[in-house]
Protein backbone atom coordinates (compact mmCIF):
# COMPACT_ATOMS: atom_id res chain seq x y z
CA UNK A 1 0.00 0.00 0.00
CA UNK A 2 1.26 3.45 -1.03
CA UNK A 3 0.67 5.99 1.75
CA UNK A 4 -1.11 9.44 1.30
CA UNK A 5 1.55 11.80 -0.28
CA UNK A 6 3.56 9.32 -1.83
CA UNK A 7 4.92 10.24 -5.41
CA UNK A 8 4.68 7.89 -8.27
CA UNK A 9 6.53 10.31 -10.90
CA UNK A 10 4.46 13.74 -11.19
CA UNK A 11 1.12 12.01 -9.11
CA UNK A 12 0.67 12.70 -6.02
CA UNK A 13 -1.43 9.66 -3.76
CA UNK A 14 -4.53 11.40 -2.15
CA UNK A 15 -6.12 8.08 -0.48
CA UNK A 16 -6.79 4.46 -1.47
CA UNK A 17 -10.42 3.84 -3.07
CA UNK A 18 -10.19 0.32 -4.13
CA UNK A 19 -8.12 -2.95 -4.17
CA UNK A 20 -8.57 -6.12 -6.52
CA UNK A 21 -6.67 -8.99 -7.02
CA UNK A 22 -4.21 -7.73 -8.87
CA UNK A 23 -3.12 -4.44 -7.16
CA UNK A 24 -4.61 -1.37 -5.52
CA UNK A 25 -6.56 2.12 -7.21
CA UNK A 26 -5.69 4.68 -5.31
CA UNK A 27 -7.10 9.19 -5.43
CA UNK A 28 -4.11 10.91 -6.72
CA UNK A 29 -3.48 14.22 -7.89
CA UNK A 30 -1.56 15.12 -11.22
CA UNK A 31 0.88 17.56 -10.06
CA UNK A 32 1.71 18.92 -13.43
CA UNK A 33 -1.71 19.57 -14.72
CA UNK A 34 -3.37 20.31 -11.34
CA UNK A 35 -6.56 17.75 -12.08
CA UNK A 36 -7.97 14.61 -10.01
CA UNK A 37 -6.97 10.84 -11.20
CA UNK A 38 -7.00 7.84 -10.47
CA UNK A 39 -3.72 5.65 -9.88
CA UNK A 40 -4.13 2.11 -10.59
CA UNK A 41 -0.75 0.08 -9.29
CA UNK A 42 -0.03 -3.42 -10.23
CA UNK A 43 0.84 -5.96 -7.36
CA UNK A 44 4.16 -6.99 -8.63
CA UNK A 45 7.00 -6.37 -11.56
CA UNK A 46 5.14 -7.88 -14.41
CA UNK A 47 3.30 -4.37 -16.59
CA UNK A 48 2.16 -6.39 -19.52
CA UNK A 49 -1.73 -6.90 -17.75
CA UNK A 50 -1.91 -3.00 -17.71
CA UNK A 51 -0.04 -2.09 -20.12
CA UNK A 52 -2.27 -4.13 -22.23
CA UNK A 53 -5.18 -2.22 -20.70
CA UNK A 54 -3.86 1.43 -21.59
CA UNK A 55 -3.27 0.11 -25.47
CA UNK A 56 -7.13 -1.23 -25.25
CA UNK A 57 -8.40 1.90 -23.69
CA UNK A 58 -6.42 3.79 -26.62
CA UNK A 59 -7.61 2.05 -29.09
CA UNK A 60 -11.36 3.39 -28.35
CA UNK A 61 -13.22 6.20 -26.96
CA UNK A 62 -16.38 6.22 -25.35
CA UNK A 63 -19.07 8.08 -23.41
CA UNK A 64 -19.35 5.21 -21.25
CA UNK A 65 -15.83 4.06 -21.14
CA UNK A 66 -13.23 5.30 -18.61
CA UNK A 67 -10.97 7.23 -19.71
CA UNK A 68 -6.86 6.33 -19.88
CA UNK A 69 -4.53 9.02 -19.50
CA UNK A 70 -1.32 7.35 -19.05
CA UNK A 71 0.93 4.41 -18.43
CA UNK A 72 4.15 4.60 -16.56
CA UNK A 73 6.62 3.13 -14.20
CA UNK A 74 8.63 4.50 -11.32
CA UNK A 75 11.02 3.34 -8.72
CA UNK A 76 9.92 -0.51 -10.27
CA UNK A 77 6.58 0.37 -9.43
CA UNK A 78 4.19 -0.13 -12.92
CA UNK A 79 0.93 2.28 -12.73
CA UNK A 80 -2.12 3.15 -15.05
CA UNK A 81 -3.71 6.58 -14.57
CA UNK A 82 -7.26 6.95 -15.37
CA UNK A 83 -10.71 9.36 -14.92
CA UNK A 84 -11.39 10.01 -11.86
CA UNK A 85 -14.95 9.38 -11.18
CA UNK A 86 -17.00 10.04 -8.44
CA UNK A 87 -19.22 7.03 -8.05
CA UNK A 88 -19.80 3.53 -7.06
CA UNK A 89 -19.58 -0.05 -8.96
CA UNK A 90 -22.70 -1.32 -10.10
CA UNK A 91 -22.02 -4.58 -7.96
CA UNK A 92 -22.24 -2.02 -4.84
CA UNK A 93 -25.71 -1.40 -5.87
CA UNK A 94 -26.89 -5.11 -6.12
CA UNK A 95 -29.42 -6.24 -4.73
CA UNK A 96 -30.71 -2.51 -6.39
CA UNK A 97 -34.22 -0.90 -5.50
CA UNK A 98 -33.53 1.43 -8.44
CA UNK A 99 -36.74 2.18 -11.24
CA UNK A 100 -36.64 -0.19 -13.97
CA UNK A 101 -35.97 2.15 -16.58
CA UNK A 102 -32.91 3.69 -14.78
CA UNK A 103 -31.92 -0.06 -14.53
CA UNK A 104 -32.62 -0.61 -18.27
CA UNK A 105 -30.40 2.71 -18.94
CA UNK A 106 -27.24 1.43 -16.88
CA UNK A 107 -27.61 -1.68 -19.31
CA UNK A 108 -28.18 0.10 -22.47
CA UNK A 109 -24.79 2.28 -21.09
CA UNK A 110 -22.70 -1.17 -20.64
CA UNK A 111 -24.36 -2.46 -24.24
CA UNK A 112 -23.19 1.05 -26.50
CA UNK A 113 -19.64 0.37 -24.48
CA UNK A 114 -19.13 -3.16 -25.30
CA UNK A 115 -20.40 -2.24 -29.23
CA UNK A 116 -17.68 -0.04 -29.18
CA UNK A 117 -15.38 -2.39 -27.89
CA UNK A 118 -16.20 -4.70 -30.35
CA UNK A 119 -15.66 -2.71 -33.49
CA UNK A 120 -11.98 -2.31 -32.82
CA UNK A 121 -11.84 -6.33 -32.75
CA UNK A 122 -10.89 -6.14 -29.45
CA UNK A 123 -13.15 -7.97 -26.57
CA UNK A 124 -13.28 -6.78 -23.02
CA UNK A 125 -13.76 -10.60 -21.79
CA UNK A 126 -14.27 -9.39 -18.18
CA UNK A 127 -17.46 -7.76 -18.37
CA UNK A 128 -19.00 -8.21 -14.29
CA UNK A 129 -21.05 -5.82 -11.87
CA UNK A 130 -17.85 -4.92 -10.13
CA UNK A 131 -15.91 -3.21 -13.45
CA UNK A 132 -18.77 -1.35 -14.40
CA UNK A 133 -18.90 2.40 -12.07
CA UNK A 134 -22.01 4.26 -12.15
CA UNK A 135 -21.19 8.01 -12.47
CA UNK A 136 -22.46 11.19 -10.83
CA UNK A 137 -24.43 11.67 -13.56
CA UNK A 138 -25.96 8.54 -13.43
CA UNK A 139 -24.28 7.02 -16.43
CA UNK A 140 -22.81 3.36 -16.16
CA UNK A 141 -18.85 3.48 -17.07
CA UNK A 142 -17.04 0.19 -18.52
CA UNK A 143 -13.58 -0.16 -16.77
CA UNK A 144 -10.79 -2.72 -16.58
CA UNK A 145 -9.93 -3.72 -19.85
CA UNK A 146 -6.74 -5.67 -18.85
CA UNK A 147 -7.89 -9.14 -19.95
CA UNK A 148 -8.91 -7.32 -23.38
CA UNK A 149 -7.83 -9.26 -26.16
CA UNK A 150 -8.33 -9.50 -30.08
CA UNK A 151 -11.18 -11.46 -31.22
CA UNK A 152 -10.65 -15.17 -32.13
CA UNK A 153 -7.36 -15.46 -29.97
CA UNK A 154 -7.61 -19.04 -27.95
CA UNK A 155 -4.61 -18.58 -25.00
CA UNK A 156 -6.31 -16.69 -22.78
CA UNK A 157 -7.85 -20.30 -21.02
CA UNK A 158 -9.47 -19.14 -17.59
CA UNK A 159 -9.55 -15.70 -18.26
CA UNK A 160 -12.72 -13.58 -17.00
CA UNK A 161 -14.55 -14.01 -13.19
CA UNK A 162 -16.19 -17.52 -12.75
CA UNK A 163 -19.51 -16.79 -12.60
CA UNK A 164 -19.90 -14.48 -15.66
CA UNK A 165 -17.73 -15.87 -18.39
CA UNK A 166 -19.60 -17.41 -21.03
CA UNK A 167 -18.69 -21.16 -21.75
CA UNK A 168 -16.79 -21.02 -24.45
CA UNK A 169 -14.42 -18.16 -22.72
CA UNK A 170 -14.06 -20.75 -20.19
CA UNK A 171 -12.52 -23.39 -23.09
CA UNK A 172 -10.32 -20.87 -24.16
CA UNK A 173 -12.09 -19.19 -27.10
CA UNK A 174 -12.30 -15.12 -27.14
CA UNK A 175 -15.29 -13.69 -28.76
CA UNK A 176 -17.65 -10.84 -28.71
CA UNK A 177 -20.36 -13.25 -28.07
CA UNK A 178 -18.44 -14.03 -24.79
CA UNK A 179 -18.82 -10.66 -23.57
CA UNK A 180 -22.42 -10.40 -24.29
CA UNK A 181 -22.71 -13.54 -22.35
CA UNK A 182 -21.31 -11.99 -19.37
CA UNK A 183 -23.50 -8.74 -19.97
CA UNK A 184 -26.30 -11.03 -20.08
CA UNK A 185 -25.30 -12.30 -16.51
CA UNK A 186 -24.75 -8.97 -15.35
CA UNK A 187 -28.20 -7.88 -16.57
CA UNK A 188 -29.93 -11.00 -14.65
CA UNK A 189 -28.66 -10.03 -11.52
CA UNK A 190 -29.48 -6.38 -11.68
CA UNK A 191 -32.88 -7.05 -12.76
CA UNK A 192 -33.54 -10.43 -10.52
CA UNK A 193 -31.16 -9.85 -8.02
CA UNK A 194 -29.62 -12.61 -8.49
CA UNK A 195 -27.47 -14.83 -10.99
CA UNK A 196 -28.76 -16.87 -13.38
CA UNK A 197 -29.35 -20.87 -12.32
CA UNK A 198 -30.43 -22.69 -8.92
CA UNK A 199 -34.17 -21.64 -10.26
CA UNK A 200 -33.69 -18.45 -10.34
CA UNK A 201 -35.99 -16.06 -12.45
CA UNK A 202 -36.56 -12.82 -13.90
CA UNK A 203 -39.60 -10.26 -12.75
CA UNK A 204 -42.66 -11.72 -14.38
CA UNK A 205 -43.83 -8.17 -14.73
CA UNK A 206 -40.15 -7.08 -16.70
CA UNK A 207 -41.14 -6.19 -20.49
CA UNK A 208 -41.20 -8.79 -22.64
CA UNK A 209 -38.80 -7.88 -25.14
CA UNK A 210 -36.09 -7.09 -22.41
CA UNK A 211 -36.85 -10.61 -20.64
CA UNK A 212 -36.11 -12.24 -24.38
CA UNK A 213 -32.98 -9.57 -24.70
CA UNK A 214 -31.42 -11.00 -21.51
CA UNK A 215 -32.65 -15.13 -22.37
CA UNK A 216 -30.81 -14.82 -25.61
CA UNK A 217 -27.80 -13.25 -24.45
CA UNK A 218 -27.30 -16.24 -22.18
CA UNK A 219 -27.76 -19.01 -24.72
CA UNK A 220 -24.86 -21.59 -24.30
CA UNK A 221 -24.61 -21.62 -28.23
CA UNK A 222 -22.85 -18.38 -29.31
CA UNK A 223 -25.00 -19.24 -32.37
CA UNK A 224 -28.20 -18.60 -30.47
CA UNK A 225 -27.16 -15.44 -29.12
CA UNK A 226 -27.52 -11.95 -30.81
CA UNK A 227 -25.87 -10.62 -33.50
CA UNK A 228 -24.30 -7.51 -31.98
CA UNK A 229 -24.46 -5.63 -28.44
CA UNK A 230 -25.85 -2.63 -31.04
CA UNK A 231 -29.06 -5.23 -31.61
CA UNK A 232 -29.57 -5.34 -27.91
CA UNK A 233 -29.33 -1.40 -27.28
CA UNK A 234 -31.84 -1.13 -30.16
CA UNK A 235 -34.16 -3.66 -28.13
CA UNK A 236 -33.38 -1.73 -24.25
CA UNK A 237 -33.19 1.74 -25.90
CA UNK A 238 -37.11 2.51 -26.03
CA UNK A 239 -37.60 1.23 -21.90
CA UNK A 240 -34.43 3.29 -20.84
CA UNK A 241 -34.68 6.32 -18.43
CA UNK A 242 -33.76 9.30 -20.40
CA UNK A 243 -30.17 10.81 -19.18
CA UNK A 244 -30.48 13.59 -16.86
CA UNK A 245 -28.21 16.58 -16.95
CA UNK A 246 -27.29 17.44 -13.60
CA UNK A 247 -25.75 21.01 -12.46
CA UNK A 248 -22.01 19.42 -12.23
CA UNK A 249 -22.53 18.03 -15.93
CA UNK A 250 -23.10 21.50 -17.16
CA UNK A 251 -20.73 22.81 -15.42
CA UNK A 252 -17.99 20.44 -16.98
CA UNK A 253 -19.20 21.73 -20.40
CA UNK A 254 -17.66 24.49 -22.30
CA UNK A 255 -19.93 27.44 -22.69
CA UNK A 256 -20.84 28.02 -26.33
CA UNK A 257 -20.11 31.01 -28.42
CA UNK A 258 -22.92 33.67 -28.79
CA UNK A 259 -24.41 33.79 -31.99
CA UNK A 260 -23.55 36.93 -34.13
CA UNK A 261 -25.98 39.63 -33.80
CA UNK A 262 -28.36 39.75 -37.25
CA UNK A 263 -27.04 42.13 -40.25
CA UNK A 264 -29.64 45.46 -39.83
CA UNK A 265 -31.39 45.78 -42.97
CA UNK A 266 -31.63 49.04 -44.01
CA UNK A 267 -34.42 51.25 -44.03
CA UNK A 268 -36.51 51.93 -47.24
CA UNK A 269 -35.95 55.17 -48.55
CA UNK A 270 -39.43 55.23 -50.30
CA UNK A 271 -42.81 56.02 -49.03
CA UNK A 272 -46.02 53.71 -50.31
CA UNK A 273 -48.99 55.77 -51.53
CA UNK A 274 -51.93 55.32 -49.45
CA UNK A 275 -54.22 54.61 -52.36
CA UNK A 276 -52.00 51.74 -53.42
CA UNK A 277 -51.85 50.14 -50.10
CA UNK A 278 -55.64 50.84 -49.93
CA UNK A 279 -56.14 48.57 -53.36
CA UNK A 280 -54.15 45.80 -52.12
CA UNK A 281 -56.16 45.39 -49.01
CA UNK A 282 -59.40 45.48 -50.92
CA UNK A 283 -58.49 42.74 -53.19
CA UNK A 284 -56.91 40.49 -50.62
CA UNK A 285 -60.14 40.84 -48.90
CA UNK A 286 -62.38 39.86 -51.13
CA UNK A 287 -60.47 37.26 -52.40
CA UNK A 288 -62.00 33.49 -52.07
CA UNK A 289 -59.24 31.83 -49.79
CA UNK A 290 -59.18 28.16 -51.09
CA UNK A 291 -59.05 24.97 -49.42
CA UNK A 292 -56.19 23.63 -47.73
CA UNK A 293 -54.69 20.98 -50.04
CA UNK A 294 -55.48 17.29 -48.74
CA UNK A 295 -52.73 15.68 -46.25
CA UNK A 296 -50.59 13.43 -47.68
CA UNK A 297 -50.86 9.99 -46.04
CA UNK A 298 -47.87 9.15 -43.89
CA UNK A 299 -44.43 6.83 -45.25
CA UNK A 300 -44.83 3.53 -43.26
CA UNK A 301 -42.58 3.09 -41.11
CA UNK A 302 -40.87 -0.52 -41.74
CA UNK A 303 -38.38 -2.28 -39.38
CA UNK A 304 -36.76 -5.08 -40.36
CA UNK A 305 -36.21 -7.47 -37.61
CA UNK A 306 -33.36 -10.65 -38.23
CA UNK A 307 -33.76 -13.98 -36.84
CA UNK A 308 -31.56 -17.13 -37.00
CA UNK A 309 -33.99 -20.33 -37.94
CA UNK A 310 -32.35 -23.81 -39.17
CA UNK A 311 -29.05 -22.00 -39.27
CA UNK A 312 -30.31 -20.00 -42.46
CA UNK A 313 -31.18 -16.10 -42.20
CA UNK A 314 -34.73 -15.34 -42.10
CA UNK A 315 -36.99 -12.34 -42.02
CA UNK A 316 -39.96 -11.15 -41.12
CA UNK A 317 -40.51 -6.92 -41.79
CA UNK A 318 -43.20 -5.05 -39.42
CA UNK A 319 -44.69 -2.20 -41.45
CA UNK A 320 -46.88 0.26 -40.41
CA UNK A 321 -48.55 3.77 -41.44
CA UNK A 322 -49.32 4.92 -37.93
CA UNK A 323 -46.87 7.78 -35.55
CA UNK A 324 -46.34 4.45 -32.90
CA UNK A 325 -44.74 5.26 -29.78
CA UNK A 326 -40.97 4.72 -29.89
CA UNK A 327 -41.76 1.96 -26.89
CA UNK A 328 -44.32 0.49 -28.95
CA UNK A 329 -42.66 0.07 -32.28
CA UNK A 330 -39.73 -1.32 -29.95
CA UNK A 331 -42.12 -4.11 -28.21
CA UNK A 332 -43.39 -5.20 -31.62
CA UNK A 333 -39.89 -5.10 -33.29
CA UNK A 334 -38.61 -7.60 -30.69
CA UNK A 335 -41.80 -9.62 -31.05
CA UNK A 336 -41.22 -10.00 -34.90
CA UNK A 337 -38.28 -12.76 -34.95
CA UNK A 338 -40.36 -14.97 -32.72
CA UNK A 339 -42.64 -15.18 -34.98
CA UNK A 340 -40.52 -16.65 -37.79
CA UNK A 341 -42.01 -20.38 -36.81
CA UNK A 342 -45.34 -19.16 -37.02
CA UNK A 343 -44.89 -18.43 -40.62
CA UNK A 344 -43.16 -21.29 -41.05
CA UNK A 345 -45.34 -23.35 -40.58
CA UNK A 346 -47.47 -25.17 -43.23
CA UNK A 347 -50.53 -23.21 -44.31
CA UNK A 348 -49.36 -20.07 -42.96
CA UNK A 349 -49.95 -16.64 -44.77
CA UNK A 350 -47.52 -14.11 -45.76
CA UNK A 351 -48.66 -11.59 -43.83
CA UNK A 352 -49.87 -11.34 -40.21
CA UNK A 353 -52.62 -8.31 -39.67
CA UNK A 354 -53.27 -6.61 -36.18
CA UNK A 355 -55.06 -3.83 -35.26
CA UNK A 356 -53.65 -2.16 -31.49
CA UNK A 357 -56.78 -2.24 -29.62
CA UNK A 358 -57.63 1.68 -27.43
CA UNK A 359 -59.96 -0.14 -25.08
CA UNK A 360 -57.87 -3.51 -23.94
CA UNK A 361 -54.89 -1.44 -25.13
CA UNK A 362 -53.86 -4.92 -26.58
CA UNK A 363 -53.09 -6.18 -30.50
CA UNK A 364 -56.65 -7.80 -32.43
CA UNK A 365 -55.77 -10.09 -34.67
CA UNK A 366 -57.22 -10.48 -38.36
CA UNK A 367 -60.23 -13.38 -38.16
CA UNK A 368 -59.48 -14.83 -41.47
CA UNK A 369 -56.14 -15.85 -40.20
CA UNK A 370 -55.78 -19.60 -40.21
CA UNK A 371 -56.92 -21.12 -36.41
CA UNK A 372 -53.64 -22.72 -35.96
CA UNK A 373 -51.62 -19.73 -37.31
CA UNK A 374 -53.61 -17.12 -34.71
CA UNK A 375 -52.75 -19.48 -31.83
CA UNK A 376 -49.24 -19.02 -32.74
CA UNK A 377 -49.35 -15.39 -33.49
CA UNK A 378 -51.43 -14.91 -30.29
CA UNK A 379 -49.11 -16.39 -28.00
CA UNK A 380 -46.30 -14.46 -29.38
CA UNK A 381 -47.98 -10.96 -29.34
CA UNK A 382 -50.41 -11.24 -26.20
CA UNK A 383 -48.01 -9.58 -23.78
CA UNK A 384 -47.56 -5.83 -26.02
CA UNK A 385 -49.23 -3.43 -24.57
CA UNK A 386 -50.20 0.32 -25.89
CA UNK A 387 -48.79 3.18 -23.44
CA UNK A 388 -51.79 4.59 -21.88
CA UNK A 389 -51.52 8.49 -23.18
CA UNK A 390 -51.68 6.49 -26.84
CA UNK A 391 -55.01 4.47 -26.24
CA UNK A 392 -56.82 7.01 -27.96
CA UNK A 393 -56.86 5.39 -31.72
CA UNK A 394 -56.24 2.26 -32.89
CA UNK A 395 -53.41 1.60 -34.87
CA UNK A 396 -52.78 -0.74 -37.48
CA UNK A 397 -49.49 -3.16 -37.82
CA UNK A 398 -48.60 -5.71 -40.36
CA UNK A 399 -45.61 -8.25 -40.40
CA UNK A 400 -44.85 -9.81 -43.28
CA UNK A 401 -42.64 -12.63 -44.01
CA UNK A 402 -39.40 -12.75 -45.95
CA UNK A 403 -38.23 -15.74 -47.88
CA UNK A 404 -34.28 -15.91 -47.97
Amino acid sequence: MLPPGALLDRYEIVAPIGEGGMGHVYAARDLILGRDVALKVLRGADGETLLREAKAAAAVRHPNIVVVHDFGIANGTTYLVMEHIEGRALGEHLPSSAPLARKVRWLLDVARALAAIHATDLVHCDVKPHNILIDGDGRARLIDLGLAAREGRSDRIGAGTPGYSAPEQLAGRVGARADQYAWGVTAFELLAGRRPGDGARLPAELPRPIAAAVARALAQAPSKRHASMAAIAAVLEPFAERPTITRDALARREPEPAPAPAPRRPRPRWVPDAGLIAAALAVWILSPVPPPAPAAPPAPRVVEAPAEVDAHPAQVSLVTRDALHERELGALWSAAPALVPCFDAPGAPQRLTAELDPATAGLVLDPELPPAFAACARSVLDGIRLLPQARRDGSTVHFDRIRP
